[in-house]
This record gives structure tokens, C-alpha cells and sequence, in this order.
């Protein structure tokens, strides 16, 4: 829903070969997915999430496509209403169109900035998130292979195989600290208290919940975050 195979083919997660498995590396993504954000937002939450995402107007498309009076559309993360017939004009606050809302489950979606003691913060979104974390998942669940005599490693001809430990480290890594992870903080404060208020101050998932849900109680109900630890490459 968020990620897609196409997101795999620029470097520091391309992932070669993906022809090889064009049927199956989309249900690959779905279930990581699911079970990532499963862990993150809660069941309650991440159904929630996904419901409302499915229930959203249509994507607003341009001409020759045309809207009548009370059609709505999603126009990047908000819905608009259209106040006339045969409108073809891009959504924007006027006499054609009017804001119905910012949607949440959009911007929990693609990402924004919030605040927090004043200062500003940004969440990236889904997409940027979860993609390292299938890259490093990815790499962990291909890099052997079964065979009828048990789990094999790949060698090759006059090359030398590199194990993709540290990618796989890295990859993960990179997802923690964007869901929000207090591993980042305990060298600086220590594990304690401070490690896990400052986990909500960073660029994070965790912080964008945290501080819309301070302001606007309720906004993302039946939130309880999952503190993701990082890895280090004996992938522990």
C-alpha cells in the first residue's frame, strides 16, 4: 500500500533481479508492511489507518476528466469539494472549489512537520520509512537459500561474496530512527526517562504522533507506540 517495487531500483536500496519475482515481491511488501505498522501504531490504530485510507474520495485527475457540484476528491493530503459543473480546474480555495479538511490518515500517511517546545520537527511519511526497513528485511531473507541438503550461502566464480550484514544493519537502522527509536539517545542521557522523552522530539513517527495527539487529544486514537531498538550487524 505504501511501498511498491518500483521504490527498489536507486541506490542505497536497490535490490537487483526483482524481475525474478515480479508476482510474489509485492506480497512480500504487503505483509512486511503489515506487520511493521501492526507493531508500531497498535492493531487498533494501523486498522483504523488503513480503513481510512480506503475510504477516501477518488485522487482529483485533470481535464477531460470533469466534476459537478457536491463531487469531492483528494488533492495530495486534503479533500475538496467542487461548488460548480463540468469543473476541470486544479483544487485550490475559491469559486470552483472549497476545502472540505485536511485529512489526517492522509498526512499520517505522506508525512508533515510538527512542533514540539517550539521547535520544528518533520515526519517523512510512510513511504520513506518502510522502505529501508523491507530493504533490510529483504536482504536478510534472500541472502541464503534453502537446498535438499539445508540453508546454503551463495558463492561465486573468481569473486568474492560480501556479506550484506552491515546493509542489512544500516537499512534497519535507518527505519528505527525514522519510526523512533530511544536506542539513539542512551549514550547522550542514559536509558531512562530523558532517553524516551527525546525519542519523541526527533524527526519520527513517534514524535509526529506524539505531539499531534498533545495538542489534539484523540486525534489518533488508541495510539501505543512500539519502541523499535536498532540492530547492530550480528543483527542483534
Amino acid at each position: 500500500m505504501f511501498v511498491t517495487s518500483d521504490d527498489f531500483d536507486i541506490p542505497p536500496y536497490s535490490i537487483p533481479n526483482l524481475q525474478q519475482v515480479v508476482n510474489t515481491f509485492p506480497l512480500y511488501i504487503e505483509e512486511k508492511e503489515r506487520r511493521a505498522l501492526s507493531k508500531l501504531l497498535g492493531i487498533q490504530l494501523y486498522q483504523d489507518f488503513i480503513i481510512g485510507l480506503n475510504s477516501l474520495p477518488p485522487i482529483w485527475e485533470p481535464s477531460p476528466i470533469t466534476y459537478n457540484i457536491g463531487d469531492e476528491v483528494l488533492y495530495d493530503v486534503s479533500i475538496w469539494q467542487s461548488l460548480v459543473d463540468a469543473n476541470t480546474s486544479v483544487p485550490v480555495e475559491g469559486t470552483d472549489w472549497t476545502k472540505v479538511e485536511d485529512n489526517k490518515w492522509m498526512i499520517l500517511k505522506q508525512g508533515g512537520t510538527y512542533f514540539i517546545n517550539g521547535a520544528q520537527y518533520v515526519w517523512v511519511g510512510m513511504k520513506r520509512m518502510l522502505k529501508p526497513f523491507i530493504y533490510s528485511e529483504w536482504l536478510t531473507d534472500t541472502f541464503d537459500s534453502h537446498s535438499g541438503i539445508g540453508i546454503v550461502e551463495a558463492k561465486a566464480m573468481n569473486s568474492e561474496v560480501k556479506s550484506p550484514k552491515q546493509r542489512i544493519a544500516d537499512a534497519y537502522n535507518e527505519f528505527a530512527f525514522m519510526a523512533g527509536s530511544s536506542d539513539e539517545f542512551d549514550e547522550v542521557y542514559g536509558y531512562g526517562y530523558y532517553a524516551y522523552y527525546d525519542l519523541y522530539n526527533q524527526n519520527s513517527l513517534a514524535g509526529f504522533l506524539y505531539s499531534v495527539n498533545s495538542v489534539l487529544p484523540g486525534v489518533y486514537p488508541n495510539w501505543n507506540f512500539y519502541d523499535v531498538r536498532m540492530m547492530n550487524t550480528f543483527g542483534i
